[in-house]
């Protein structure tokens, strides 16, 4: 009889098992779709840069042509993928914005370009940021771009894509864990490159690479938790403004 028991023991514990699995599975489907109110594609696509491009689009069902809904598009940093972020596109869907997570050329199931291509059309994020401004549920002049690490990169690169654009499409930008840009590319003079954008930055206190500023010999001369006080810091909060002609100085608080 023991032996009986035994497997029959195992048997109740593996079915057990699977209940689990499949409550686990309901909970988190119905965690990222908002209750049901948020609408998930997993998105293959050539975009204009004629790449192929792999993203997940969260729209939420409010979002229609008739009541076209703010959209972003939110990337993952270097050698990550289009989950990455999770967290925070779910978040958003069920906010009321439609978020398309990217895998950024040469990540996840997005096309491997080569390194004189990678860098152009923000990594792929503006090929993403064009696709929404497409889609007829997307309120065009209410697009934003956010990244982490090399995703800020990107953001930041595809800032510089729209500024060269007839019908420029980014309205927001939100960089998490990297610089913003402080100079022009041309004149490398402190310039304000976002011009009337909503720009926001996520610094960390003991950031692992940014927000350092250094001297000519390249030696770090201060330390990420002293980024506000930096004169590149100084002049992205006053919008470009050369930071040596500055007489005032903006302070930040700890979060």
């Amino acid at each position: 009889m023991a032996p009986g028991r035994s497997a029959t023991q195992s048997s109740v514990r593996v079915w057990h098992a699977l209940l689990l699995c499949l409550i686990s599975a309901a909970g988190a489907a119905w965690i990222q779709t908002g209750g049901g109110e948020v609408a998930v594609s997993d998105l293959r696509w050539e975009t204009p840069s004629v790449h192929m491009m792999s993203a997940l689009l969260f729209r939420p069902v409010s979002a229609t042509a008739e009541s076209p809904a703010p959209a972003i598009v939110v990337s993952h940093g270097w050698f990550n993928n289009r989950e990455m972020q999770d967290l925070n596109f779910v978040e958003l869907s069920r906010r009321g914005y439609v978020t398309l997570s990217i895998d950024m050329y040469g990540h996840g199931n997005s096309e491997a370009l080569p390194r004189a291509e990678l860098m152009k059309r923000g990594i792929g994020m503006y090929d993403a940021v064009e696709l929404l401004a497409a889609l007829p549920y997307v309120n065009r002049d209410q697009i934003g771009v956010s990244g982490h690490s090399n995703g800020a990169m990107a953001a930041n690169l595809s800032v510089a894509e729209d500024n060269l654009a007839e019908d420029r499409l980014i309205a927001a930008v939100l960089l998490v864990d990297r610089d913003p840009v402080y100079t022009d590319a041309e004149t490398r003079e402190h310039a304000n490159v976002y011009g009337g954008r909503d720009v926001g930055v996520i610094q960390a206190e003991y950031d692992e690479f940014f927000f350092r500023s250094r001297g000519p010999d390249g030696a770090v001369l201060t330390p990420p938790r002293e980024y506000l006080t930096t004169p590149n810091a100084q002049s992205f909060l006053h919008f470009g403004v050369d930071p040596e002609t500055l007489s005032t100085r903006r302070e930040g608080r700890r979060l």
